[in-house]
Parts: structure tokens; sequence; C-alpha cells
């Protein structure tokens, strides 16, 4: 797998139906035993639209095995992880830190695991 590359999801019927309401499909991106939330899946006419995911800087992380996961979470669970990630890349510590697990879901609605490579 280069850096970057767009992915493309497929959601169930559930899924979908339950981001019109109160929850979001969060991305995050997994290595080296850190998650780091990216973002979340935006739809257009009830499909997922390609998301350009990022496996860290161009050079790093080669040859490691980075988890992909698919997390529905609340709309305010996703805006506290939000404000927590920018406070974290305002003070410098969101690489060392990433995203506090017990806010996502025990059990992903998706993972997937890819190599990246250059």
């Amino acid at each position: 797998m280069s850096w970057p590359f767009d992915a493309r999801f497929t959601v169930s019927a559930a899924d979908l139906a339950a981001t019109s309401s109160d929850t979001v499909l969060a991305v995050s991106v997994c290595v080296a035993g850190i998650c780091y939330l990216d973002g979340n899946i935006k739809f257009t006419g009830g499909v997922p639209d390609p998301y350009t995911i990022y496996l860290g800087d161009r050079k790093g992380g080669n040859h490691q095995a980075w988890v992909l996961r698919v997390d529905r979470i609340s709309k305010v669970t996703y805006a506290k992880l939000l404000k927590a990630r920018k406070a974290a890349f305002k003070d410098g510590s969101w690489g060392a830190q990433g995203t506090s697990m017990s806010d996502l879901n025990d059990h992903p609605v998706s993972r997937v695991t890819v190599i990246k490579s250059t």
C-alpha cells in the first residue's frame, strides 16, 4: 500500500441510517499500538464518499501493519475526540498519545490491516 491512498467503504443499511441521526462513522488509523482519529465518512446520495488515508509521513512506517478502523460513535463523542485531537496537535503530544481508545467501541464496525510500502 502506497502513501496516500483512497479507501472506499461499504456500510450496512443500519450504519447508514444511524448517520442521519446522532452518530457518525469515525475513521481511525492505528499503528504500533496507538490509534489516531482521522475523520468521519461522508455520504453523497446514500453512498460513502472515497476517503483519503495518509499513513504517517512519507518516510516512516514502511513495512508495518496499519489498521484502518471504522467506529459508529455519537456526534457528541466525535466532537469530544476532535477537541482532544486539536489540543494534542497544539501541545505537540498527538504523535505520542493518539486517541483515547475508551471513547471508541470495543469492536469496530469495520477494520482492515494494510502494509505500507514506498
